[in-house]
Parts: structure tokens; sequence; C-alpha cells
């Protein structure tokens, strides 16, 4: 077992895993508001997050487990295009303001289960068994995306300023 940097990695992705889980508390509330487009714009953003944090998984940590547990890294693939399928899908709803509460319930409970499977597996697997400096620039990376998203919601805060009525929280990255 590696030492170094000891469940850094898997601090940060468990920390995304709960920003996700809180926007989609924030959207399970609106779902349930008569005010559809609060939804939208909080559905855009909540997609935009999970389709990073998506995108990060399968080009940055895949492929370091994909040659140990081909299997494993096979059906988190799988799930997700199910999860990006089923987040379109609810989106068109939420554009048609046709979207229940109960979908967005089923899409907690699904992305949840496959959480705790990643954690489970794939984020103990780069934990405990990634190289020093593949964990380490992952860590970079990180700290990359973070200082991305400061300066993006900062410029969006201070945009938002300019337009009287537009909430400066609508963007949770």
């Amino acid at each position: 077992m590696n030492k170094t940097l000891p469940n850094q990695i898997r601090l940060e992705l468990r920390r995304q895993h709960t920003s996700i889980a809180e926007a989609l508390q924030d959207l399970l509330r609106l779902a349930s508001d008569a005010d559809p487009r609060a939804l939208q714009l909080a559905w855009s953003a909540f997609e935009r997050e999970l389709f990073r944090h998506l995108e990060f998984e399968e080009t940055s940590l895949f492929s370091l487990a994909e040659g140990a547990y081909p299997d494993e890294v096979r059906a988190m693939r799988a799930d997700h295009d199910r999860i990006r399928d089923v987040v379109c899908e609810l989106g068109l709803l939420c554009d048609l303001h046709a979207v229940r509460k109960r979908a967005v319930e089923r899409l907690v409970s699904m992305l949840r289960t496959h959480g705790e499977r990643e954690d489970a597996t794939l984020y103990r697997w780069v934990d405990e068994q990634a190289p020093v400096e593949t964990r380490r620039h992952l860590l970079r990376l990180f700290m990359d995306t973070a200082r991305s998203e400061f300066k993006a919601g900062s410029a969006a805060k201070a945009n938002a300023g300019d337009r009287p009525g537009t909430p400066v929280s609508q963007s949770r990255v």
C-alpha cells in the first residue's frame, strides 16, 4: 500500500460526490416548487457539474484501474452511459416543465448506488495502488479545476450583479 498522500484522491472525489448530492437535494426541492425557470437553471448547473465529474473519472481514473479490473471499469463506464441518458432525459423534461419529483428521486438513488460502488472500488484502488506521481498529478488536476471553477464563479457573480433579479447562486460549479 502506498502511504504517500493517503486518501487524498478519495477524499476529493467524495467531496465532489457530496457537492453533486447537495445539488440533487436542491433539485428535489425545486421539482416540488411551482417555478420551472429556477428548476431549469439549477438543472443546467447540476448537469455541467455531474458531466465534468464523470468525464474526469473516465479520462483520468478508469485507465489507472482498467488493466487490473477490466470488468469493474467496463461496468462503471456502462453506469456512466446510463446516468448520462437519464440526466439528459430529465433535462429535456425540465425544459418542457414536465419533470416530476419522483423521477429526480430515482436519479438520486441511482447516483448514490453508483457513488458507493466507485468509492469501494475505483477510489480505493487509486488511493492504494496508483503510483505516487500519478496521484500527485491527479491532485494537481483537482487544484487546477478548483481554480478554474473559482474564476468562473467569480465572473458569473460579477455578471449577475449587472442583471437585476438574477440570483447569484445559480451555479454550483
